[in-house]
């Protein structure tokens, strides 16, 4: 399962206040929810995170990012933008599912694969 580093968590933190603090604290479990639903392996989380969980992985052998979002409004604008440029040299979003850890107050969960 992976681990949320305490650096992130005290951004995360003193960005949202402690309302964040349980939906950091609960990242491996959703983590791992994600790698089941979308059929994907999480190596490991990239250096310097700040507003969004975001981490390298795998899928079929292609390299892939998830990303995690306390603030649910972002990340579907953010889906919604890359999809519309979607063919135009951007990140192709391959899944999106914002129910996915709903009770984690705000949670989506979004794949890219690299090109």
């Amino acid at each position: 399962m992976s681990k949320v580093s305490e650096e992130f968590l005290e951004m995360m933190i003193k960005t949202y206040g402690k309302t964040v603090s349980d939906w950091v604290q609960k990242l491996p479990v959703l983590i791992a929810e994600c790698e089941l639903k979308f059929v994907i392996k999480i190596e490991k989380s990239f250096e310097n995170l700040s507003y969004n969980y975001v981490a390298e992985g795998t899928k079929d052998d292609r390299s892939v990012v998830l990303k995690l979002s306390f603030l649910k409004e972002d990340l579907e604008k953010e889906v919604r933008v890359l999809n519309a440029f979607q063919g135009r040299s951007v990140v192709e979003v391959i899944e999106y599912d914002e129910v996915l850890g709903g009770s984690f107050n705000g949670t989506n969960c979004i794949r890219k694969y690299f090109d």
